[in-house]
């Protein structure tokens, strides 16, 4: 589980904003007509990487579905991996002594 939308996440930077309110992916969500959370859902599909959404909600649910009816154009696709922010979300530091840690290398 990782809430990556949260804004709550305790690991968080101090003031930080989430990528839901980054104004580049609200461009690029607008240009689509989707919402901001489609894009950051289809980024990894376009990207073949697996994306596993999780909602309560019905309408989100329903929103999360509607991400295969989309693609992310090329310059999207740079746009967004240019958002680089020089953190992890996620470190996985119980692992760090693996020898399949895959974060060894800098970002």
């Amino acid at each position: 589980y990782s809430p990556l939308g949260s804004p709550d996440r305790p690991w968080a930077p101090k003031g930080e904003k989430t990528l839901m309110e980054d104004e580049t992916v609200n461009a690029i969500a607008k240009k689509h007509g989707v919402t901001a959370a489609q894009v950051l859902i289809r980024y990894p599909l376009d990207r073949g990487l697996i994306t596993i959404p999780k909602s309560t909600n019905r309408t989100r649910i329903e929103e999360n579905f509607k991400v295969l009816s989309f693609s992310l154009d090329p310059e999207d696709v740079d746009a967004l991996n240019g958002l680089d922010r020089n953190f992890r979300v996620c470190v996985l530091e119980a692992d760090v002594e693996s020898k399949y840690y895959p974060f060894k290398i800098a970002y």
